[in-house]
């Protein structure tokens, strides 16, 4: 549940660094309807299905495509971010598999 809330709240305050004016509410709305619509798994990380979905929910709240595109590449941007960081770490401190193997 935490997880959830700290998703939803960096996506708010990504929007609102954005200059979108999105309530918590609508935000948490908009991404769970465009999570669901970019599990379809017809693109690579969601391109293009996240977003023509944000661009169809923002159509709804009255925001402009440019702003769904806006908010579209700024999370693509973050996730790509996290990736990059995780595989740092990946690389700098590899888990130990093998015990893993052994051990599961």
């Amino acid at each position: 549940m935490a997880a959830f809330a700290l998703y939803f709240a960096s996506i708010y305050f990504l929007a609102r660094g954005l200059n979108l004016d999105l309530t918590f509410f609508q935000v948490v709305l908009i991404m769970t309807i465009t999570s669901l619509i970019a599990f379809v798994p017809i693109s690579f990380f969601g391109i293009g299905t996240r977003d023509a979905g944000l661009l169809v929910v923002f159509s709804f709240f009255g925001h402009l495509p440019e702003q769904a595109v806006a908010l579209s590449m700024a999370l693509l941007l973050l996730r790509f971010a996290v990736v990059f960081m995780g595989s740092i770490f990946w690389f700098i401190d590899p888990p130990p598999l093998g015990e893993i193997k052994e051990n599961g």
